[in-house]
């Protein structure tokens, strides 16, 4: 089939200034895709 269970099950980046809603997007599409706001990996780029 085309869903692999060892792949990831969506990979997104979302970019801009802060305080314009990607956090907050991206638990909103986590809990309505994976059924759990906290099934993401967050990274703080801004560290590099």
């Amino acid at each position: 089939g085309l869903k692999d269970p060892k792949r990831p099950g969506g990979s997104f980046i979302f970019a801009g200034p802060s305080g314009v809603g990607k956090t907050w997007l991206s638990k909103t599409l986590a809990e309505f895709l994976f059924g759990d706001e906290d099934a993401l990996i967050q990274l703080d780029m801004s560290e590099y």
